[in-house]
């Protein structure tokens, strides 16, 4: 029900936390996300470093919307800019919240963030909710979307990923995740 993310403290980092939200956005589920101490950048050199860091870390994750407004508001020093940046970035995230009452609570945190009323963002939402493909035209400054890998290169991940999760006991998950986004069973495939 919960998913925890933590990326390197980079704008590589931002495109990869933009790039996987709109999927779990998809699953339903609560997405926290794990900011990293002062100075660190890699979340492997934090947990390397201490496991109490590390731990206190994941305690304090913020839930997706306070980080992605904590981030835009480091990001952009006026209202005008944190406006503009929301409204590419974090209404068109908030428009794909299948749970109305994480849409309110984000709506909300939003509201009083950029000095708008909660009306004015819910009549962005159903424009950015028109845009189901949205996340194709979501740049993060100063770096540019990676090329897709080979499908083999997909194939062997996927079937990677599948044998681990089945040697935990999440058959049933594997074959159901498989079936949503390739359409077959890993094993028909």
């Amino acid at each position: 029900e919960k998913v925890y993310l933590c990326f390197d403290s980079d704008e590589a980092g931002m495109q990869a936390l933009f790039r996987v939200v709109p999927i779990l956005l998809d699953l339903e589920v609560d997405i926290y996300v794990i900011k990293l101490p002062s100075g660190k950048k890699d979340p492997a050199d934090v947990v390397y470093e201490s496991d109490r860091l590390w731990i206190d870390s994941v305690n304090n994750a913020f839930p997706l919307i306070d980080f992605l407004i904590d981030y835009a508001k480091s990001k952009n020093s006026n209202i005008k800019d944190l406006r503009n940046f929301s409204d590419t970035y974090i209404i068109p995230i908030i428009s794909k919240m299948a749970k109305v009452i994480h849409r309110a609570h984000a709506i909300n945190v939003l509201s009083r963030a950029i000095d708008l009323p909660e009306e004015a963002i819910y009549s962005a939402i159903i424009e950015k909710g028109k845009n189901k493909n949205y996340t194709k035209d979501i740049p993060i400054q100063g770096v540019s979307r990676p090329s897709s890998p080979p499908v083999h290169e997909i194939f062997i991940g996927l079937t990677k990923l599948s044998n681990s999760l089945k040697s935990i006991g999440c058959e049933t998950l594997v074959d159901d995740l498989f079936t949503k986004f390739l359409g077959s069973k890993v094993g028909d495939i």
